[in-house]
């Protein structure tokens, strides 16, 4: 299982600014929008610990402009 109790999960958190900016290039559904696609994403990354909720440890990066996510061919 690939998110045992020794694995972290990587999550990329969406701000309401970045959300705003999709919805104003006109993509509503980003799941949709980026489903099969590979991404870069740049910017800080902070390590959150979820055991004591019940979910294991991630690494977090914040996205709060779309200038921080590239598409990658």
């Amino acid at each position: 299982d690939p998110l045992s109790k020794n694995h972290t999960r990587l999550v990329a958190i969406l701000t309401a600014k970045a959300i705003k900016q999709f919805n104003e290039a006109g993509i509503d559904e980003l799941e949709k929008h980026f489903k099969g696609k590979s991404v870069r994403v740049t910017g800080t990354i902070a390590r959150q610990d979820y055991r004591g909720r019940g979910s294991i440890p991630a690494v977090e990066i914040v996205i709060d402009d779309l200038s921080q996510i590239e598409m990658v061919m």
